[in-house]
C-alpha cells in the first residue's frame, strides 16, 4: 500500500437505502456505510496519522474540523482471515 496524496480519490462513507421489518411493517430507511481510511494530517502536536472516515452529513473527515483536508490517505487494511 502506498500513500495517496489526492484526497478526492479516498473512499468515503455513504448512505444506502434499506428495508427493515418492524412489527409486521416494511420500513425504508437510510443506513450509513462507514468506510475507514488512514489519514495523514497536521495536528496540534505536529504531523500525525489516524484512522478516520468521511462524515457525509457534516461534510468533513472524522477527527478534523470542517474544511480541514488531510495531507494524504491510505486504505485501511483488512484482517487476513476476513473474506470481504
Amino acid at each position: 500500500m502506498e500513500w495517496n496524496f489526492n484526497i478526492d480519490e479516498a473512499p468515503k462513507s455513504y448512505y444506502k437505502d434499506e428495508e427493515v421489518k418492524i412489527k409486521d411493517k416494511i420500513v425504508k430507511r437510510k443506513q450509513l456505510v462507514t468506510v475507514k481510511v488512514i489519514i495523514a494530517y497536521k495536528g496540534i502536536n505536529g504531523n500525525t496519522t489516524a484512522v478516520s472516515n468521511w462524515q457525509p452529513k457534516q461534510e468533513k473527515w472524522n477527527l478534523l474540523s470542517r474544511g480541514a483536508i488531510p495531507d494524504a490517505w491510505i486504505e485501511f487494511p483488512k484482517h487476513p482471515k476476513r473474506s470481504k
